[in-house]
């Protein structure tokens, strides 16, 4: 039985989400085994500071429309993301095994083709952004059945 609202729908991306989790860690712990074994390890300092810098970003970004531009909740998000990738970034720098090597963003090319990828996802979920939002307030549809129209878009010609 399909639930048919924004809030089912959160609860079971949250419970997708948590097995993913689950199964990236089995596979990190695997690979991290044979790393110790060539002397390579996993910047886990590094990924502490992305996940908030990210994270923090990505809220900021998803309530601009909910709270005033200058309100403590949207200057803090950005702050906080700000200060994280900062730290991010000079842990990247300093550490052996980068989560990202920054340094590859040295080469125009490699630059190039990084901003032309953000671009393209950003137009890519901006365009299923506004189709989902189409669907559930323009044409009526609940959240899995709009769900289910976006996941066919890959497979069309």
């Amino acid at each position: 039985m399909l639930l048919c609202g924004w809030a089912e729908t959160l609860d079971q991306l949250v419970a997708l989400r948590a097995l993913q989790g689950v199964g990236g860690w089995l596979v990190l712990l695997r690979s991290r085994d044979e790393d110790v074994k060539r002397h390579e390890t996993f910047d886990l300092a590094g990924a502490v500071l992305l996940v908030p810098a990210v994270g923090l970003g990505v809220l900021a970004l998803t309530q601009v429309s909910v709270w005033p531009l200058a309100s403590p909740a949207m200057l803090g998000s950005v702050a906080a993301s700000i200060l994280f990738l900062v730290l991010f970034l000079r842990r990247e720098r300093k550490t052996r095994w980068p989560v990202v090597d920054v340094e590859l963003f040295r080469t125009r090319e490699f630059a190039a083709g990084f901003v032309g990828v953000v671009m393209g996802y950003a137009l890519l979920y901006g365009m299923l952004s506004l189709m989902s939002f189409a669907f559930v307030k323009g044409l009526d549809s609940c959240a899995h059945v709009a769900g289910l129209k976006l996941a066919t878009i890959p497979t069309a010609r």
